[in-house]
């Protein structure tokens, strides 16, 4: 259940939480803006992370994001969308997907925010959480799996990496 802090006027919240879809679509892009530099040996790499390489943990965060906004819209997945998804369609759709959330949710008056999506896991089993808890996992999710991937890179001697820190965000 989304909890509101004591005090903490409902708009001033729904506002940071929207916030946070505007700093993870900037955040993504500035992985991407790495990541689509590399060479396949690069990207392809098994890494003995969460995924076995630094493709597989962007499609993951593609695929996380791209349910989770169907879901906002009434809509649920069977399966994970990247099982047909090729190279060919590139990481670049990553960074689509975080743009339309981020449209997506700003786009939603206030009260939206608090309201609760009914959807079904990939599994079939239903569920239901409120707007503003899922938008504020979607952020959360994508920012532990970019961290993973710069870890990646640095692993793989990249060095000359961004900030993606929500404190640089907030200063640009």
């Amino acid at each position: 259940m989304f909890l509101q802090a004591d005090g903490c006027n409902a708009g001033i919240l729904m506002d940071r939480i929207l916030r946070q879809t505007i700093y993870n679509a900037w955040a993504n892009a500035q992985v991407f803006h790495v990541v689509q530099t590399l060479s396949e040996e690069i990207l392809m790499r098994p890494t003995g992370s969460s995924f076995p390489s630094i493709c597989d943990t962007v499609l993951h965060i593609w695929d996380a994001e791209l349910i989770w906004l169907n879901r906002l819209q009434g809509k649920s997945f069977s399966t994970w969308p990247s099982k047909d998804w090729k190279r060919e369609h590139g990481i670049a759709g990553w960074i689509e997907c975080s743009n339309r959330l981020r449209d997506y949710c700003a786009a939603q008056q206030e009260g939206w925010w608090e309201e609760t999506a009914h959807y079904q896991l990939l599994s079939g089993k239903g569920h239901a959480t409120p707007h503003a808890d899922i938008v504020m996992h979607i952020t959360n999710h994508s920012t532990f799996h970019r961290g993973q991937i710069i870890t990646m890179l640095r692993q793989a001697g990249i060095t000359d990496l961004p900030s993606t820190d929500l404190i640089a965000f907030l200063r640009v």
